[in-house]
C-alpha cells in the first residue's frame, strides 16, 4: 500500500462513520493516477461529470484526467508559473459547464475553459512547464491582497475569493461577476467598491458551496469552520473542536454533511445544518499507529459518499517518516 508521490494509487476503504469514529474494513486500489513527475496537492472532482478529476502538483501543472474504466487519461494540461504548485483549483458547477478557475501563489486567478485544454503542457524549460497551448479565458489581479482561495459561485456568474491584506491576519471574502471581465473588476478594483464581506481572523485556506447552493463553508488558520447563509452571506453557524489551522472543507453531494481536515488525527463529519458532529473518519488502517491521520484536502466524489483525501501528512499505512502524497478513497455510511 505505498502509495503517494508523483503517481497517488486511489484506494476504496469501505467502512462507517459514528459517534466513535469509523471502522476501517476492506481495502482495493481503484486507481493510479501517473503523469505528475512530483507530489500531487491538490484534487477536484468536477461536480457534474463524476469521470473529470483535476490535479495539481509540485512538478507546476494542473492537470485533467478521465478515469472511466479504471485507467486515467490526460486530457489537458496547464502550467503554472508563480510557485510551484496552483493555491486552489475549482470546476463551475452549473450544468455541463467546462470553466476552471486556478488561483496561483502570486494572487491571480485565472479562468479557463476545460474542453480547450492540450494534453500536453508545450515546451519545457529550466525545469519550467510552458502553456503556450493552454490560454485563460480571462484573469483577475487583487492588488495588495494574499488570494488563498478562490470558487465559483452556486450560479455560476460570480467568484468567491478569500483575501487576507498584506501584512495583515484579518480576512475577507470578496465577491464580482467574473463574466462581465477584467475591465469591471479592476475598475471596481479602483473604486474600491468590490463586494467585500469581513470574515475570519486567520486567512482562509479552503472554502466550499454546499451542491444545494444554500451555504458556503470556510476552513481557516483560527482553526474555525464557518458556514454561511448564501441569501444573507451571515454566518451562522461556526465549528470550533478543532485545534489547528482547517486545511480543507467539502459538503456531501447530498449537502447534508460537511467534512473538515486539517493536521489533526481523522477527518471531522459534521451535520452541515447545525454543525455538530457526526463521526471522525479515520485515514488509518490501524488507528495504533500513531496519530499521522491528518489531511491537506478532502472532496466528495459529486455522485456517490465517496471522500476524497489527498494527503501529505503521513497515514497509518505509510512509514511515518514519508513526506510522500497519499491519495485515499473512502466509502463511508453517515448517520446521526
Amino acid at each position: 500500500m505505498a502509495i503517494g508521490g508523483p503517481s497517488p494509487r486511489i484506494l476504496s476503504v469501505e467502512g462507517a462513520t459514528s459517534s466513535t469514529g469509523a471502522n476501517i474494513g476492506r481495502i482495493s486500489e481503484i486507481l493510479v493516477i501517473s503523469g505528475h513527475r512530483d507530489p500531487v496537492d491538490r484534487v477536484r472532482f468536477h461536480p457534474t461529470e463524476a469521470n473529470c478529476l483535476c490535479t495539481s502538483g509540485l512538478d507546476s501543472t494542473v492537470r485533467l484526467w478521465d478515469i472511466r474504466s479504471g485507467t486515467e487519461r490526460a486530457t489537458g494540461t496547464i502550467g503554472v508559473h508563480s510557485g510551484k504548485s496552483a493555491t486552489y483549483l475549482d470546476f463551475c458547477g452549473t450544468g455541463s459547464s467546462s470553466h476552471l478557475a486556478i488561483t496561483e501563489r502570486d494572487g491571480s486567478v485565472h479562468v479557463f475553459d476545460s474542453r480547450k485544454l492540450s494534453s500536453s503542457s508545450g515546451s519545457t524549460r529550466g525545469g519550467r512547464t510552458s502553456s503556450s497551448k493552454s490560454m485563460a479565458i480571462s484573469t483577475f489581479r487583487i492588488p495588495g491582497a494574499d488570494v488563498d482561495a478562490c470558487i465559483f459561485s452556486p450560479s455560476g456568474k460570480h467568484l468567491v475569493a478569500a483575501t487576507t491584506k498584506k501584512g495583515e491576519m484579518v480576512s475577507d471574502l470578496k465577491i464580482w461577476s467574473w463574466k462581465e471581465g477584467s475591465e469591471v473588476f479592476d475598475a471596481s478594483i479602483a473604486k474600491n467598491s468590490l463586494y467585500t464581506v469581513p470574515a475570519h481572523t486567520g486567512p482562509i485556506f479552503s472554502m466550499a458551496f454546499s451542491p444545494d447552493g444554500n451555504k458556503l463553508a470556510t476552513g481557516s488558520s483560527d482553526s474555525i469552520v464557518g458556514v454561511w447563509d448564501v441569501a444573507t452571506m451571515c454566518c451562522t453557524v461556526s465549528i470550533t473542536r478543532r485545534l489547528k489551522f482547517i486545511r480543507s472543507v467539502a459538503f456531501s453531494n447530498d449537502s447534508k454533511w460537511l467534512a473538515n481536515a486539517n493536521e489533526e488525527d481523522g477527518i471531522d463529519i459534521s451535520n452541515a445544518q447545525t454543525g455538530n458532529q457526526v463521526g471522525c473518519l479515520q485515514l488509518r488502517e490501524n488507528p495504533s499507529m500513531g496519530q499521522f491521520g491528518g489531511a491537506d484536502e478532502i472532496a466528495f466524489h459529486p455522485s456517490s459518499g465517496h471522500v476524497l483525501a489527498c494527503a501529505k501528512i503521513p497515514v497509518g499505512h505509510l512509514p511515518s517518516a514519508s513526506s510522500q502524497t497519499a491519495a485515499v478513497v473512502i466509502k463511508c455510511r453517515i448517520s446521526d
